[in-house]
């Protein structure tokens, strides 16, 4: 992508509408190889963005839902272990000889690894991670993160070290549940709120909605128009009320 226009033109064929703000942050996470942080409450299209974006870029979206509770093994790769039982029996069915350390080799393989999403976010990559409501997570699981998404790689004992040579594009979501994410150290953070309604044109040209007819804005924006009707309809209002300064016979 050129820049934030080129962005924010992409984003709308997709039907995702975003402002020059919003469209501006993505654009140097980007190009900085940056984690994004949205934060706002539910229904503000944080994760809408993210599968936008992967959508935009034709990469596969990978999705970690945090929770409560929530370690590292739901996050990184766990073992197929009725597999590596049935791999057991095959061989000793099979009367196969060797060593304990061919046998432990054998059942540590690639075909016996379950990858979670951030390490399929690596082994896929280029790709896009999505870490959905982050801010449920407990301190020790963000710290992890923030040591994973810094060097891009994850190291697993019995195979070795797995590191992306093109980093995902990770976009990190918070309700603001609790206070600000320590990952939020690594990432631009980009706080969004609940979109309008309709936001201000240029003549008739029609505006694009977002997905479920919503539109991405980020705060600090007003629209003159309604602002000025606003300020209309007081004076009016004032108007209205103030005390009629005629004595009455």
């Amino acid at each position: 992508m050129q820049d934030a226009a080129d962005v924010a033109a992409r984003l709308g064929a997709t039907g995702y509408l975003a402002d020059d703000e919003l469209a501006t942050v993505l654009f140097l996470t980007m190009r900085m190889q940056r984690p994004l942080l949205l934060e706002g409450e539910p229904g503000t299209g944080k994760t809408a963005l993210a599968e936008a974006l992967a959508e935009t870029l034709d990469l596969p979206l990978i999705r970690l839902q945090c929770y409560e509770g929530i370690d590292a093994t739901q996050a990184l790769y766990d073992w197929d272990f009725p597999r590596q039982i049935l791999h057991l029996r095959a061989l000793e069915a099979a009367g196969a000889e060797g060593t304990v350390e061919e046998t432990e080799k054998s059942l540590y393989d690639d075909r016996f690894l379950l990858s979670r999403p951030v390490l399929a976010a690596l082994q896929q990559s280029p790709a896009v991670l999505l870490i959905d409501e982050v801010d449920r997570a407990d301190d020790e699981f963000e710290a992890f993160l923030l040591e994973v998404l810094s060097t891009r790689q994850v190291t697993i004992p019995e195979l070795g070290t797995v590191s992306a040579a093109t980093p995902p594009y990770v976009v990190l979501t918070s309700n603001r549940t609790r206070g600000a994410a320590r990952c939020a150290q690594a990432a631009l953070p980009l706080p969004l709120d609940r979109p309008p309604r309709s936001r201000p044109r240029g003549g008739d040209r029609p505006v694009p909605r977002a997905r479920g007819g919503r539109v991405a804005r980020a705060p600090g924006r007003r629209c003159g128009a309604a602002a000025a009707r606003t300020a209309t309809t007081c004076s009016s209002r004032r108007a209205l009320r103030r005390p009629s300064t005629g004595r009455v016979p």
